[in-house]
């Protein structure tokens, strides 16, 4: 599967507070795998609640929305196998801490909210016109066979977890890492990262 993307987005600072809004789209190609395509927005903003000299809590409120053109969730011939709705709305609201010390950059942030999307109905095989007709044809005597994915609307709650951070083992080199926790629709997904930074110019 191959997947082109392009998108855009905007970030204000206020003071201390800082906004953005963006938008994206992605189209979905492959052999033997029907195309899909992506749209998305979104847009939100932080501010901190809590600052010391060198710790800080910051919260805010995102809103994101994405929808595809066709539900490819599935795994047999031609399906995608990921989360494709129709159309995904959330509202969540996340919570950072960071601390910056004189060689070390932590943090650690959670968000809560909640979620809807909407799913249509989506053949088994819906680039393959000649096995898609058989399995019709095969459903006729059969009310058991199952020619299509049914579709559904779903609402609830969405959260995640994110923890970095990065050490400065001198002025030029500087070791890190990543992760995040995630759930949306009713998938979740976990991400992390092990990485060095080398500054040719030592100064940064």
């Amino acid at each position: 599967m191959i997947r082109t993307r392009g998108d855009a987005q905007l970030e204000l600072t206020e003071g201390l507070a800082n906004f953005y809004i963006g938008a994206g789209y992605d189209a979905y190609n492959g052999e033997q795998m029907e195309q899909n395509r992506e749209f998305e927005f979104g847009a939100g903003g932080a501010y901190p609640v809590y600052r010391s000299g060198t710790d800080e809590l910051r919260g805010g409120l995102e809103l994101i929305y994405f929808g595809y053109g066709k539900n490819l969730r599935y795994f047999t011939l031609a399906q995608g196998g990921y989360f494709s709705p129709q159309s995904y709305f959330a509202a969540r609201i996340p919570v950072t801490y960071t601390s910056r010390g004189e060689n070390l950059t932590w943090s650690v942030g959670a968000s809560l909210g909640v979620q809807n999307y909407k799913e249509d109905s989506s053949p088994v095989f819906p680039q393959n016109a000649a096995l898609q007709s058989q399995l019709v044809a095969l459903a006729a005597n059969d009310p058991t066979v199952v020619t299509a994915y049914p579709s559904q609307s779903q609402s609830g709650v969405v959260g995640g977890a994110t923890g970095s951070f990065e050490y400065n083992i001198d002025p030029a080199l500087r070791v890190g890492g990543l992760f995040s926790f995630d759930k949306a629709g009713d998938y979740n997904e976990t991400r992390a990262l092990l990485y060095a930074r080398y500054i040719f110019n030592g100064k940064q």
